[in-house]
C-alpha cells in the first residue's frame, strides 16, 4: 500500500452484497460471495439468428448460441462429531447414500438456466465439507493452538477424503465417471495432495493412514463419478439445527444468540465436559487459522470458509500480513473478516461454564 486518499466524489464500488445477483464479473473473472467454490464458469455466446412464420403468420426469431456454464453448489456437509464415531462398515455405508443422494440430485433438481443444467450433468461437481470441528478439537481435549491439533485435522481430513474417493470410484463403476474424466488430472493419477503446495513442510505433513497407491491405481482404471469432491461450508444455520460449531470455525461466544429465520439460544456443544478445551476466537492467532485450513487443504480439490478475527482493526498491515501468510501456506481463499464486537465478550463467566 503506498497512500491512502480520501475520496470526496461519488465513484463505482464493487459489492459481491449485490441484491439478486451476488455476484459482477471484474477484469473478465466473476467473483461472488461463494468462497469455498472453485467451479469453471464461461458465459454462452450468441452466433445466430433465425427468422421464421408460424402458421398464424407471426413472426418469430429462433436464436442458436456456443453454450457456456454457470457452476452451482452442490454442498453438504459431515458431521465429525459422529464421523469419528463410525466404524469402517458404517463410513462405507453413509458415503455411498451421501454420494448416491449428491448424484441424484444432479438429475432432478429444477434447473432456470440450461447453463447450470450442462456444467452439473457433464462436471458432476459437488462440495463435501465438514462442521462441528471446535466441537471436536475440544472433546479430544485439544486446543486449535495445541501442537496436538495439526495431527488431529491431518488424521481427520485424510479419513473423510479416502472415504470419500473410495466411495466415488464405486459409483463410477456403476454409472459411469464423470464426461470430462479422461482430461483430468484424476486420470493423471494426480491426487489433491499431489498438488499440495506445502507438502514438503515439517509440521505440516504426517503419515498417511491409507492405502493412497491403491486408491489412485483404481482412480485411473475406473475413474471418479464427480470432477470436483469437496468444499468447506460455512455451515452457520445448520450448525444450529444440530447444535454443532460452525464449519471450521472457531467459537466466538460459549453463549450466544443465532440470529437467521429464527433467533434461538445456542451453547457450545458438549461445554460442561470440554470448557477448558474451548478457545475464543479472538484469542487464537489468524496464523495458527491459516496453518491448520492449510493441512486441511492438502485433501481438499476446493477450498474452505476461512474467516480472521481481530479484536482491534486498528492495523492495515496485520489484516495485510495474514493475508499473505495464507496465501503462502496454500489457501485458495479467505471469507470473512471478523471485527470483535461488544457481544462477542462473555458477559458472565457463570452464564458459560
Amino acid at each position: 500500500m503506498l497512500k491512502i486518499t480520501k475520496e470526496t466524489k461519488k465513484v463505482p464500488v464493487f459489492d459481491i452484497s449485490v441484491n439478486n445477483t451476488h455476484n459482477f464479473f471484474a477484469n473478465g473473472a466473476l467473483v461472488h460471495n461463494c468462497t469455498e467454490i472453485f467451479l469453471p464458469v464461461k458465459a454462452s455466446s450468441e452466433f445466430e439468428h433465425e427468422i421464421s412464420v408460424d402458421l398464424d403468420g407471426k413472426a418469430k426469431i429462433n436464436s442458436s448460441c456456443d453454450a457456456g456454464e454457470i457452476a452451482l453448489c452442490n454442498l453438504s456437509s459431515i458431521n465429525v462429531m459422529k464421523w469419528v464415531e463410525l466404524t469402517h462398515e458404517e463410513k462405507v455405508k453413509m458415503v455411498d447414500n451421501l454420494l448416491r443422494a449428491s448424484d441424484n440430485l444432479l438429475y432432478l433438481q429444477y434447473y432456470p438456466v440450461a447453463e447450470g443444467e450442462i456444467s452439473n450433468h457433464y462436471r458432476r461437481p459437488i462440495g463435501i465439507g465438514i462442521s462441528n470441528y471446535a466441537n471436536y478439537l475440544a472433546s479430544m481435549e485439544c486446543k486449535y493452538t495445541d501442537e496436538r491439533a495439526k495431527q488431529l485435522t491431518h488424521e481427520l481430513s485424510e479419513d473423510v477424503t479416502f472415504y470419500v474417493l473410495e466411495g466415488s470410484v464405486r459409483l463410477a463403476k456403476e454409472r459411469g465417471a464423470y464426461h470430462y474424466f479422461k482430461d483430468s488430472n484424476w486420470a493423471k493419477g494426480k491426487l489433491p495432495m499431489d498438488l499440495y503446495k506445502m507438502k514438503d513442510v515439517d509440521g505440516y505433513n504426517y503419515p498417511l493412514l491409507h492405502d493412497w497407491d491403491l486408491l489412485r491405481n483404481d482412480i485411473m482404471a475406473y475413474g471418479v463419478r464427480f470432477s470436483y469432491h469437496f468444499a468447506i461450508a460455512p455451515t452457520a444455520s445448520s450448525g444450529v439445527a444440530i447444535n454443532a460449531t460452525e464449519g471450521v470455525e472457531p467459537t466466538k461466544r460459549l453463549f450466544q444468540m443465532k440470529e437467521g429465520t429464527y433467533t434461538l439460544p445456542q451453547l457450545a456443544p458438549n461445554l460442561a465436559k470440554n470448557r477448558m478445551w474451548y478457545q475464543n476466537a479472538f484469542d487464537i492467532p489468524n496464523t495458527t487459522i491459516n496453518v491448520l485450513a492449510s493441512i486441511r487443504q492438502k485433501f481438499w480439490d476446493q477450498g474452505q470458509s476461512v474467516s480472521h478475527y481481530y479484536k482491534e482493526t486498528d492495523s492495515a498491515y496485520r489484516v495485510t500480513m495474514d493475508i499473505i501468510h495464507a496465501e503462502f501456506v496454500g489457501l485458495k481463499s479467505l471469507y470473512y473478516l471478523q471485527p470483535m464486537k461488544a457481544g462477542d465478550i462473555e458477559s458472565c463467566e457463570s452464564c458459560s461454564s
